[in-house]
């Protein structure tokens, strides 16, 4: 991808040879302007130049040439070189057309046509087209459209919103966070400079790679499987959400109260667990089984919910180990086991509910005649 000091000396260069039919067009600065095809050749105009009768000597051709702009730019279709549009509120609309690299100062919106790179110091949106190489911007880059990127979409913030059905080939790298609604974004690998934070909206199914990842959250209508290792600091699943993964986990926090499935013994806690995780082991475990460890201190036995266990800490070097023990009793018992009711003649029955059983069942008091 050029360089913007490249894009300034080629600016410098096209100002210098620029014919004077050019240098009237370039007058229209901050006007918006529109880029299409009359006849064969592409040219760039202002929005009332084309509204109008044609007028050839009001527009510039830029048919495989370069085109600068400063102000709003709407593409709409043709062949040209790089694009450059100036001004820190300018917008940069592209609906189809052939391209090189797109510097936009302000933002652009690309719902179509074929495009080398684009690089923009403002919010990019991806709607549709194809973009060969990368896709770069100082803020937000949107992706709410069928869009094919062949190389990375590098931001500050990323948004793949909805069924997408985008493609990205190599990566995404959000340097503060990447969100997900939904996993139609068709993509191998997402990066995050391990500060970013990993948003996960009503996404079911497997995650792609995850490389220097600080943060995942999770809402509670997704259900997520993990690709492999995942290098995050803080995991948090919300209520109803289940997060499952067979490989090594290591966090310093994990946060609940939604439901983590794990291999026994291939989960490690450097810091602390919060809200009451649901605890679920993929592989067989029973009375005696080591399942997850802490650093020293960090956890206790009652952290987590189980079903069918409790949990006794054990000490070993620098780490707590966490043990399955089968010592529970039935979860809930009666005052009585039958009771006669009479008309208008209360009954009292007291049900006692072991406290960790609590959270999986509701009492429910029925009566028949």
């Amino acid at each position: 991808m050029k360089k913007f000091i490249s894009i300034v000396l080629t600016l410098a260069l096209l100002v210098s040879a620029m014919p004077v039919a050019a240098s009237a067009a370039t007058a229209a600065t901050n006007v918006p302007g529109i880029v299409d095809k009359h006849g064969a050749k592409t040219y760039v105009g202002t929005a009332a130049a084309w509204g109008a009768v044609w007028n050839e000597a009001d527009f510039t051709d830029v048919t495989d040439d370069d085109v600068i702009y400063t102000g709003n730019l709407t593409i709409k279709c043709g062949e040209m070189k790089d694009v450059t549009i100036k001004g820190d509120n300018s917008k940069l609309i592209v609906t189809t057309g052939t391209m090189n690299d797109i510097v936009c100062a302000g933002t652009a919106e690309i719902s179509g046509g074929t495009i080398n790179s684009i690089q923009s110091t403002d919010d990019v949106t991806l709607k549709g087209g194809t973009i060969k190489y990368n896709v770069e911007s100082d803020s937000l880059v949107t992706i709410n459209g069928k869009t094919t990127v062949g190389g990375s979409v590098i931001a500050n913030d990323i948004v793949s919103s909805g069924s997408t059905g985008a493609t990205i080939s190599d990566s995404i790298l959000g340097h503060r966070s990447v969100s997900l609604t939904g996993n139609s974004l068709k993509v191998p690998e997402i990066k995050g400079d391990g500060t970013a934070e990993l948003d996960l909206k009503n996404f079911d199914g497997k995650l792609p790679k995850l490389t220097d990842i600080d943060t995942i959250l999770e809402d509670g209508s997704s259900s997520v499987t993990a690709n492999g290792r995942i290098p995050a600091g803080t995991l948090t699943i919300q209520s109803k959400g289940e997060f499952n993964t067979t490989s090594l986990l290591e966090l310093d926090y994990l946060a609940g109260p939604g439901t983590l499935s794990f291999d026994a013994g291939e989960l490690l806690i450097h810091k602390s667990i919060s809200s009451k995780p649901l605890f679920v082991f993929n592989n067989p475990v029973g009375d005696g089984t080591d399942v997850f460890k802490a650093d020293e201190n960090a956890v206790n036995e009652d952290d987590v919910l189980l079903y069918d266990y409790d949990l006794e800490k054990r000490t070993s070097g620098d780490y707590d180990v966490f043990e399955l023990k089968s010592n529970l009793t039935e979860g809930i018992t009666f005052s009585t086991s039958e009771v006669t009711v009479y008309s208008k003649t209360p009954v009292t029955i007291k049900a006692k509910v072991r406290l960790d059983f609590s959270y999986f069942v509701t009492v429910t008091y029925t009566s028949s005649e």
